[in-house]
């Protein structure tokens, strides 16, 4: 009996990324994976091992898992071939928006994480379907360990992904806010941050493996380790919605700092309210750079959103505005005369 084949990294690697690969089994030539995108090419390269795999059996083969075993190296390498232009982008403090179908925007390292969370994701729908058919089939030993060993690496791969996700927009939001970049900072919560959530949401449940008895010690350590994988993914998860909930809340208090700021530059002081002729009807010099400072950039911002967002944070801002505005009316103690008053309504 022939020994199982023996996956050589440096082989793989070849595969991945060297010359077109010849025609399989009546199957029409390829191209390089990377040259012709990994979900494409893992989808015709499985065409390829199935029929290998169905030779094997003929010879007397050991073919089992070889499908899976050879995704073992090519699925994450592809997905870092996907992550690092994301975190060389990353270090850039330019948010260049990237138009979307829809008239929609998102910032540009925001969609490569987007393409590396949507590869892994669809790799990992496709493994639990197929752990879902094996586990049909009664067939746990040799069909179901290979398979839960690709799991656990996609899942390796996609918290990696999203940890570095959860830190970019962390500590990159905390210095838009700070600096009232709203232009970028509503690009990274509300564009780039939800596309990539959805794509979570997307992630298929996977098979109960409670029934699973198979005697190989490696198959019952790898149940046990994908139990605790789908733990630390779900707490990721949540921690990326954390951060969506918390954005709103966040914009309110940098706007009310931006807004108490900006008036403590631009308000006239006390006696200019106390005069007795004043131009009820025209606004005061200081209110078109007040709008400016706290305000144009934010509409200018959620024009890019969709249209319930537009109302939810455009009407946030303005409420905050005002209410900083009487804020510092009221610490510093101001008070106006009857024209005065017509002129701040004004």
């Amino acid at each position: 009996m022939a020994q199982a084949l023996d996956l050589d990294e440096n082989a793989v690697h070849s595969l991945l990324l060297a010359v077109p690969i010849g025609a399989v089994g009546g199957l029409a030539a390829q191209p390089a994976l990377a040259v012709c995108g990994a979900p494409a090419a893992l989808g015709w390269l499985r065409e390829v091992l199935d029929l290998l795999s169905e030779e094997m059996c003929e010879l007397g083969l050991p073919a089992a898992g070889l499908a899976s075993r050879l995704r073992l190296y090519i699925a994450p390498a592809y997905a870092c071939f996907l992550l690092a232009p994301a975190l060389h982008q990353g270090q850039s403090t330019r948010h260049v928006p990237v138009p979307l179908e829809g008239g929609q925007q998102c910032t540009k390292c925001g969609k490569l994480y987007y393409n590396a969370v949507a590869f892994l994701v669809g790799q990992l729908n496709q493994v639990l379907a197929d752990q879902a058919a094996a586990l049909a089939t009664d067939e746990e030993g040799p069909d179901l360990l290979p398979l839960l060993q690709l799991q656990l690496v996609l899942q390796r791969q996609l918290r990696l992904c999203l940890h570095q996700l959860h830190l970019w927009l962390a500590s990159r939001s905390q210095l838009l806010l700070a600096s009232w970049q709203t232009s970028a900072y509503f690009l990274l919560t509300m564009a780039d941050l939800p596309r990539c959530l959805r794509l979570l949401d997307s992630l298929q449940s996977a098979p109960p493996l409670d029934l699973v008895r198979s005697p190989m010690p490696e198959l019952q350590e790898a149940v046990r380790e994908r139990a605790d994988s789908d733990r630390r993914l779900d707490h990721l998860c949540q921690l990326l919605q954390g951060c969506q909930t918390a954005s709103l809340s966040s914009v309110s208090e940098a706007c009310r700092s931006t807004a108490l700021a900006s008036l403590d530059r631009l308000m006239p002081g006390k006696l200019y309210w106390r005069r007795p002729a004043m131009a009820a009807s025209q606004p005061s010099d200081y209110v078109r750079q007040y709008i400016d400072d706290v305000l144009e950039e934010v509409l200018r911002a959620v024009c890019q959103l969709g249209g319930s967002l537009q109302l939810t944070v455009g009407g946030l801002v303005v409420k905050v505005a005002c209410h900083s505005w009487m804020e510092y009316i009221i610490q510093h103690n101001i008070k106006f005369s009857v024209a005065g008053a017509r002129q701040l309504g004004a």
